[in-house]
């Protein structure tokens, strides 16, 4: 006589929209913001121009992951609807604290930002203009959870490692 224990292992692919998105800009007084523009802008940061963060978040809990499940990949797309200058690198970082999205729209190509409105994220505020990020442009796990190098318009993948660790 003997006992057998099995346990069946099941893979579950889950595709997540995006839950909210904005872009903040570089600002001393941190009252520049993007919630409800059609872009999420990123760059800057030369000698002659202003930081550019694109914030994206994704609600986990409401996805199709199992509880206690294990991720085993983990890839982000994202379309480059418009570049300018050489080949850029842009990274991930997992932010580490909640943030805003409200009905600021910034013209245009949306490079310089709209005025914050209410509970937008933005440089200096988490929620604009009331609960602040603890460090200047965003609070995020340092080091890059992934990075990819893009310059022409069209479809960009980021994966690997960090990311998964991120989603786990």
């Amino acid at each position: 006589e003997s006992l057998e224990l099995r346990q069946v292992l099941s893979a579950v692919t889950v595709q997540l929209a995006v839950h909210k998105d904005t872009t903040i800009y570089e600002s001393g007084i941190g009252n520049l913001s993007n919630g409800s523009g059609q872009y999420v802008v990123t760059g800057g940061e030369a000698s002659d121009e202003q930081a550019r963060r694109g914030l994206v978040a994704f609600d986990l809990s409401s996805s199709d992951i199992p509880q206690g499940g294990v991720v085993i990949d983990a890839s982000l797309t994202v379309n480059l609807a418009f570049s300018y200058g050489a080949a850029s690198s842009v990274e991930l970082f997992r932010v580490t604290r909640d943030w805003g999205e409200a009905g600021s729209d910034a013209d245009a190509n949306e490079l310089d930002g709209a005025p914050a409105l209410q509970f937008d994220a933005t440089w200096l505020f988490r929620f604009y203009d009331g609960a602040a990020w603890t460090n200047a442009g965003g609070d995020f796990v340092p080091g890059t959870s992934a990075s990819v190098s893009v310059t022409d318009v069209g479809a960009y993948e980021w994966n690997g490692e960090g990311l998964i660790r991120d989603v786990q």
